[in-house]
């Protein structure tokens, strides 16, 4: 684990300035975790698409600013259906940044997480499962929302060099998490996926700021390893990846501690 006092000043600063006042703006802990996973797989279609009609009807239902939210939600657009002027939207992705960003214990969230990614209704995540949870988690974080903070405060240099940094790591972070959740096995039940967050790392999961954080920081560092081993990001080891981790939030801490224990 990373070393007490690694969090960058400049990425807390910018978290602060643009990043928390957007989820302000935005008012998505205005609504339980459970209500988004409810809403956003109730609209959706056999594809997992949900349409654009179907988004107005969910942001009434949850008294979400229109104005507001379907900027965001418009980064969670399926691009084939605008092939065929159709807006559809992912609703898997959606249910997921519900889940993150709504109202709910840890473990509540980590049980819809669970579920929104046991495609197979196995009542087991797979290799397969595991790895889908985690690209579309760090989509979110680090590029999704950097992308839209990017778009909403005019592309200043800042911002860009944060979203940049953010992106350029994104495949790392997925490997680390993916390394620490599936260990040696090749389903894990949902006990075992609750336990698993006893690890603080694994926690960046319903935390984009420590994740982006994370990447802001050791950005730099993976891109000299990707080019000292030719760019094989096989070669990039979990142990390499966690010496540059900062220590979590003291929130997370907390929020671990209070909600395992229990």
């Amino acid at each position: 684990m990373g070393c007490t006092g690694a969090r960058s000043t400049g990425s807390i600063t910018i978290e602060k300035n643009y990043f928390e006042k957007a989820f302000e703006k935005l008012g998505l802990d205005n609504n339980s975790a459970r209500e988004y996973d409810n809403h956003f797989h109730r609209y959706a279609n056999q594809r997992s698409q949900i349409p654009d009609i179907k988004i107005k009807k969910i942001c009434s239902e949850l008294n979400l600013n229109p104005e507001v939210i379907e900027s965001f939600f418009d980064y969670f657009i399926d691009e084939e259906g605008l092939k065929y002027n159709k807006k559809y939207y992912f609703s898997r992705k959606l249910s997921t940044t519900g889940i993150i960003f709504g109202n709910g214990s840890l473990v509540e969230k980590l049980k819809l997480l669970f579920g929104n990614y046991d495609i197979d209704t196995s009542r087991l995540l797979s290799k397969f499962e595991i790895r889908e949870m985690l690209k579309d988690v760090v989509e979110i974080h680090l590029v999704i929302i950097p992308k839209y903070i990017e778009d909403a405060t005019g592309y200043g240099t800042e911002i860009k060099t944060y979203a940049e940094k953010c992106f350029s790591c994104k495949d790392e972070v997925i490997e680390l998490l993916y390394d620490l959740i599936i260990e040696s096995n090749e389903s894990i039940t949902l006990k075992q996926f609750i336990r698993k967050f006893t690890s603080p790392i694994l926690l960046g999961i319903l935390d984009g700021a420590y994740l982006r954080e994370s990447a802001y920081k050791f950005s730099s560092e993976i891109q000299r390893l990707k080019e000292k081993n030719d760019n094989n990001r096989t070669k990039l080891t979990t142990m390499n990846s966690i010496a540059f981790m900062p220590e979590p939030h003291r929130k997370l801490q907390t929020i671990r501690e209070n909600s395992l224990s229990s």
